[in-house]
């Protein structure tokens, strides 16, 4: 019989599996055991560079974006992760610690995950990037979104410190926008944003 583990891990390959590629999805390749434990001690290897989804800034328009963030493994490799942002109301959705890559190859390699993605990637700066994720987790956490458990290897990645002036406008108009999301049941996910913020504090918008 399956234990915990097993468990917990099938349920994560099914929910994967079944994802579409929109932003929120995983079409990344799967690690191998010695890029997970690089991943573990992410912190002490020197920051690489991030990138995001254009329009990030822009409150008026979708607010999943993907982030890509790294870590140099060694002077000619980085170590890259994915990271699916949502800025309207849940934060840290998705994130995966991705396979090495070539520095030199890492202009070609953005454009193609992004392009997996539909979208369009700009450079943004690691301690920006840092600041975006630390004010959206606090963000997500208010809406009742923690970052998943799933995540911690991937978040390992974002550097500790960040921009102390870094601002950004999170939801719209001073509320959540709730993203639903057609490749999951939304009930559950409205229930606990309605438990956190009430049924009149936040804006609701479709995924397509």
């Amino acid at each position: 019989m399956p234990d915990h583990r097993q468990k917990k891990t099938a349920k994560q390959k099914s929910k994967r599996s079944n994802a579409s590629h929109s932003p929120g999805a995983n079409p990344l390749p799967s690690v191998d055991r010695n890029q997970r434990a690089l991943a573990r001690i992410a912190v002490t290897l020197p920051v690489g560079p991030f990138f995001i989804s254009s329009g990030w800034q822009d409150p008026d328009t979708p607010r999943v974006h993907v982030l890509i963030g790294s870590r140099f493994q060694n002077n000619s490799t980085l170590l890259p992760a994915a990271y699916m942002l949502d800025l309207g109301c849940e934060g840290v959705r998705d994130a995966f610690v991705m396979k090495s890559v070539r520095f030199a190859e890492c202009e070609g390699f953005i454009e193609r995950m992004f392009a997996e993605f539909g979208l369009a990637a700009v450079r943004i700066e690691a301690l920006e990037a840092s600041a975006l994720v630390r004010q959206l987790t606090e963000f997500a956490n208010s809406n009742g979104f923690p970052v998943p458990s799933e995540c911690d290897e991937a978040m390992k990645l974002i550097p500790q410190e960040f921009d102390p002036n870094f601002s950004v406008e999170l939801g719209r108009n001073g509320k959540p926008v709730f993203t639903h999301r057609p490749q999951r049941d939304n009930r559950a996910y409205l229930v606990r944003l309605i438990q956190a913020v009430g049924p009149n504090g936040f804006a609701f918008e479709q995924l397509t």
